[in-house]
């Protein structure tokens, strides 16, 4: 961790060559902090998980080739759904904190988000889906734009389960 002078208010993670206590990478893609208190970060070159309670980090590690993570999600069960942009969505368990078990086909994923117990939201480079994360069954999500795909950047939802999608021509609700 590192503070500059003048800014003790403010926690800065960054990563230091060498340092395995530190961010595994500067490029950060998403953050989340999950219900455990955990930060965790999806970056160019993998995932790191920090813990505030004991101030240590974890990198988790993986084989695949491809290292770029774009996005974190929790799921209800604990486990958290990671977004690997060429090979899909993997999950971690935190008991064993490694990037495990395969969890869906979703090549160029930049977002991921829960929507309930069941499903998954997946915003792609070609649009956006709902995953049954039970089935893993597919559904693509056709919104009133064009026959064109679109690229998703961002997913939110509100208390009354409506999805705001960010894409790269506007907002849509």
């Amino acid at each position: 961790m590192y503070t500059p002078p003048g800014q003790e208010r403010y926690k800065w993670f960054r990563h230091i060559d060498g340092n395995s206590q530190s961010l595994i990478n500067d490029r950060v893609n998403a953050v989340l902090r999950d219900s455990e208190g955990y930060i965790w970060f999806a970056t160019d070159k993998g995932v790191c998980c920090y813990s505030p309670e004991t101030h240590q980090w974890q990198e988790l590690t993986s084989n695949l080739p491809c290292k770029l993570y774009t996005s974190l999600c929790e799921l209800p069960s604990g486990d958290i759904c990671v977004a690997n942009y060429m090979y899909g969505l993997f999950l971690i368990r935190k008991d064993k904190m490694e990037i495990g078990d395969k969890f869906a086909d979703a090549i160029s994923a930049n977002v991921v988000f829960p929507k309930d117990e069941t499903f998954v939201w997946i915003g792609t480079d070609y649009g956006l889906y709902l995953l049954n994360g039970k089935t893993q069954e597919w559904k693509r999500i056709k919104l009133p734009v064009s026959s064109q795909p679109f690229i998703v950047h961002s997913i939110r939802m509100n208390m009354e389960n409506f999805i705001l999608v960010q894409e790269g021509r506007g907002y849509w609700l």
